[in-house]
């Protein structure tokens, strides 16, 4: 990821992949200081994955992470997805972050981590 970036110089990318356990889709901000990935889930094809977000040291506290959640939002529901989710461990602020945004807790993973859902 370190890789993708740090070589891509462009203000949005999105790029989608084909893999052997479904699709998925990278979308890069801000001249590659901010990447989501996004997966379809495959055993309902109308739910997403968000499977990681990375700001760069840089361009923290700058709105960035907001801003890669509501391009993969967006994406998500042109893709005609109807929930999007992700895992995230609790008492984190990420935990909290995703909360704000309208994510809700959904299923207990284990005693650290806790699915998070949000309705399209």
């Amino acid at each position: 990821m370190d890789y993708i970036l740090k070589n891509y110089k462009m203000n949005k990318v999105i790029h989608h992949n084909y893999w052997y356990w479904g699709e998925s889709y990278y979308i890069i901000l801000d001249n590659g200081n901010g990447m989501i990935t996004m997966q379809i889930d495959n055993d309902n094809k109308t739910y997403g994955c968000i499977s990681g977000i990375s700001v760069t040291n840089k361009a923290r506290k700058k709105g960035l992470g907001d801003r890669l959640l509501q391009e993969c939002e967006k994406l998500a529901k042109d893709l005609g997805l109807s929930e999007i989710y992700l895992t995230a461990e609790k008492d984190s602020f990420v935990f909290d972050w995703y909360k704000r945004k309208g994510f809700i807790k959904d299923k207990y993973r284990n005693k650290y981590l806790y699915r998070l859902t949000k309705q399209l």
